[in-house]
């Protein structure tokens, strides 16, 4: 049974002016087993596991084998400019600032003060004026207009920074956070980025997701965010399930927490790094996307390297081999963006084309069957791309 749509709220009271709305443009987001493509248009279209509804679609069944193996629209959304999703729940920000969240839901995640989960989008109440979401296993948060984060959802490991381990159905203000440029979330933890490229961090730390040397002793988290040492000049950011990457200045990668598939990209090394280790012969990175244990990179030429574990083809080599180093991905020089999820990765090219590659059970390669990919394959049933392509 669809979970009812939540009453009215009023409308928040006005938010100070801040940091303005962002930019439309192509945009993809991976889940575990989902994926999503956020298009020029404001349309959001997509495809893989529909276990907890996440495909957004309310008259899909849903089932713990559910999934549509090509792109198809997320319906009752308009305005989007700005898309997030986490492990089995997925968001979108909308150009009034507010924000409508769909799938799974037991932990509170999708903000609207129930723990069902949704086929359709339903809105996020008690947030304020939004600019970025950023969304993990059970929680999500998102980036305020004022440079304040807010967070909701499963707090069992301090992922939503307000010094407790208290479950939150609503959006709750962390109190000593201020001047965020940029929100990532991991599995159970969260980082931001903030003026001055300085990098924070909050939630489970057992495999050193801190970047700050210890693993949150003696409870194996921190609910406050604690600063990452070494990574003072960060450009860009990006979490997986429980490691961290950052981009600093002169393009080049340091990464932290756990690497024991390889996906800090330091060489073979044991089960985690508890501070920022240097990614090697990599020095113009433009953009990072991570999974559950590999990496990717987008350079500023399009190419892509990925490092890390590779079972079933997630870094598009063409292999099934690990690599502790960054590998490129030959059949894609041209991208324009790239997103990771658990197992698998997806690239959108300067065609407009997206092209996906790994784990493919759910369908979440999009390509019409549930066959998994070594190398990368074309996403079906998107809209056809603009003559000429698209810029990123």
């Amino acid at each position: 049974m669809l979970p009812s749509e939540p009453e009215p709220v009023p409308e928040p009271d006005p938010e100070p002016e801040g940091e303005p709305l962002p930019a439309l443009h192509d945009e993809l987001a991976l889940g575990a087993t989902h994926s999503c493509l956020l298009e020029r248009s404001g349309r959001v279209q997509c495809w893989g596991s529909d276990r907890f509804g996440q495909l957004g679609d309310p008259d899909a069944a849903v089932a713990h084998d559910a999934h549509r193996a090509t792109a198809a629209e997320v319906r009752g959304l308009s305005g989007v400019i700005d898309l997030a999703v986490g492990t089995f729940h997925s968001c979108a920000l909308l150009d009034t600032g507010r924000a409508r969240c769909w799938g799974h839901g037991g932990f509170h995640q999708l903000g609207n003060a129930n723990t069902d989960d949704s086929r359709q989008p339903v809105e996020l109440t008690g947030l304020g004026r939004a600019v970025e979401l950023a969304l993990g296993e059970g929680h999500s948060c998102a980036r305020l207009a004022s440079r304040r984060v807010a967070c909701w959802g499963r707090n069992t490991f301090g992922q939503l920074g307000d010094g407790t381990t208290t479950d939150r159905a609503t959006p709750a203000e962390i109190a000593d956070l201020e001047g965020v440029l940029q929100l990532v979330a991991g599995r159970d933890h969260v980082c931001a980025r903030v003026d001055g490229g300085e990098v924070r961090c909050w939630g489970g730390a057992l495999d050193g997701q801190m970047g700050d040397g210890h693993r949150g002793e003696p409870e194996g988290y921190r609910t406050r965010p604690v600063v990452v040492p070494g990574v003072s000049d960060a450009m860009d950011l990006v979490a997986g399930s429980a490691h961290t990457c950052a981009i600093l200045a002169a393009g080049t990668v340091r990464c932290w927490g756990r690497g024991d598939g390889g996906q800090l990209g330091n060489g073979p090394g044991g089960w985690a790094s508890l501070r920022a280790v240097t990614v090697p012969r990599l020095r113009d990175a433009v953009q990072l996307a991570a999974g559950a244990a590999h990496t990717c990179a987008r350079t500023a030429a399009g190419q892509l390297p990925c490092w890390g574990f590779n079972n079933l083809g997630q870094l598009g080599d063409g292999t099934q081999t690990v690599h502790h180093a960054p590998v490129p991905v030959p059949r894609v020089a041209d991208a324009v963006d790239v997103a990771a999820g658990a197992r698998h990765t997806c690239a959108r090219r300067s065609s407009g084309e997206v092209w996906c590659w790994g784990a493919n059970g759910a369908g979440q390669l999009g390509d019409g069957t549930t066959e998994d990919r070594l190398s990368p394959v074309r996403v079906r049933g998107l809209s056809a791309p603009p003559a000429g392509g698209v810029q990123p």
